[in-house]
């Protein structure tokens, strides 16, 4: 009786271990269902995007033709990767499962199960940050491109006013982004109150709560710049081409790197600041509730 009573509560323990503190994971299973048509959008998105991009081989090099063609494809490439945040968190989580990171933490341990059972809690960081690093990091590449195939023969005129215009492009992207992300990260993290006051109420401390959500964010972090700057770089090829003769100019490290910059710790920063409040008073509403 002992023994089977032991094994039972092993087992079940198992089981209930392997949920999320949110709650309701079969409510997430089920909005996760019926993304045909938005798959189908995305594919369309992308294809069109690449499509967009490559007429710009067709083009003279010493026209805005080219520009013409590749920045619209940029950014629709850019909202097809996007629309893909979901299935994205899936093969993220699929790569978690494969290797040991964050499995010895209780904060990574935690935040590995709050991305398995409910994504949908940092799907719209993904999206957003996704369409900002695709967009910014396409166009800055673009104009680095353009300024490298023009030398120091543009002086002024049609150049000048292009690299005014793509520069204010990211700007206006960059404050959308922040403003958006801002928002919704705050949005979910206060939802998330019984679940942090359920967590505290069994020993977890505000920091370690704070560590989760940080885990939570790198992740996708991680996952919307890398995706990101791989459909800007797949965009910006034909452009390089053109302008330059081949595709080489199209990995140049620095606009991405600066782009990848901003957006990473600025989203990191947003989900610290934002954590503050609803993790500090955890411990309240646990008592609360007990």
């Amino acid at each position: 009786m002992v023994l089977a009573t032991g094994f039972g509560g092993y087992f079940g323990s198992r089981a209930a271990a392997e949920r999320s503190p949110v709650g309701a994971p079969e409510s997430g299973k089920r909005r996760a269902g019926g993304g045909r048509t938005r798959r189908i959008t995305a594919a369309v998105f992308i294809a069109a995007g690449l499509g967009s991009s490559a007429t710009a081989l067709a083009t003279d090099p010493m026209t805005v033709y080219g520009t013409a063609a590749t920045g619209p494809g940029c950014v629709l490439v850019a909202v097809g990767l996007a629309l893909l945040a979901r299935e994205l968190l899936a093969g993220a989580n699929l790569v978690l499962r494969a290797i040991p990171v964050g499995k010895r933490s209780a904060a990574g341990h935690l935040a590995r199960i709050n991305l398995r059972v409910a994504p949908e809690r940092i799907r719209p960081v993904v999206t957003f940050l996704t369409l900002f690093v695709g967009v910014a990091a396409s166009t800055l590449s673009m104009q680095a491109i353009e300024n490298s195939a023009n030398g120091a023969d543009d002086s002024g005129g049609i150049g000048q006013l292009m690299a005014s215009i793509n520069y204010l492009v990211v700007g206006l992207i960059a404050a959308f982004m922040a403003i958006a992300l801002t928002n919704n990260v705050i949005s979910s993290i206060r939802r998330r109150g019984k679940e942090f006051a359920a967590m505290s109420s069994v020993g977890a401390t505000a920091p370690q709560l704070r560590r989760m959500l940080t885990w939570e964010m790198a992740v996708a972090v991680l996952v919307s710049v890398t995706v990101g700057c791989v459909g800007a770089m797949l965009s910006v090829i034909p452009f390089a081409i053109l302008k330059k003769g081949g595709a080489a100019a199209a990995f140049a490290p620095v606009p991405y790197v600066a782009v990848v910059l901003v957006g990473a710790v600025g989203s990191l920063l947003i989900a610290r600041w934002a954590a503050r409040g609803p993790t500090a008073g955890a411990a309240t509403a646990a008592a609360a509730i007990a």
